[in-house]
């Protein structure tokens, strides 16, 4: 299983790198906003100022899924590149504690976005997992 150490706040030096102040409301009925404002449960793994990093409700995956999610109301990874952009660090800064894993988010319905708040699957892989992305051929099995 991959641990990803204890919750920690990063902060940053950087005028232009702090956390700005929320560019939506928290959405109503929205399952990450509820998870932010510490009015639905979730096993956060990591805080930082800007996101938070939980595993899934249903366990994930494989061993040690972890989703990434921004601290402000963003539907998809185009709505705010900024704040896609900071999430996506967030996911690379335990994507180097993984090692082998794939960092996946999708963008609306037909590219199987089921909740409507930008998060990233942090996904540790293993060789001969079995797991399948959708553009993946399955591969025979060996003899």
């Amino acid at each position: 299983m991959v641990s990803y150490g204890e919750s920690r706040e990063v902060t940053h030096e950087a005028a232009d790198a702090r956390p700005r102040p929320p560019r939506t409301a928290p959405r109503p009925g929205c399952p990450f906003c509820l998870i932010v404002c510490g009015r639905a449960p979730a096993t956060v793994l990591r805080a930082w100022p800007d996101a938070l990093a939980i595993r899934p409700r249903h366990g994930g995956v494989t061993a040690g899924h972890v989703l990434v999610i921004p601290r402000v109301h963003v539907a998809d990874v185009a709505e705010d590149p900024v704040v896609s952009a900071a999430t996506m660090l967030r996911a690379a800064e335990l994507a180097a504690e993984a090692g082998d894993c794939n960092v996946i988010t999708s963008r609306g319905p037909a590219a199987t976005q089921t909740v409507r708040h930008l998060h990233l699957h942090l996904v540790p892989r293993a060789e001969g997992d079995g797991l399948l992305l959708p553009w993946t051929a399955a591969r025979p099995a060996e003899r």
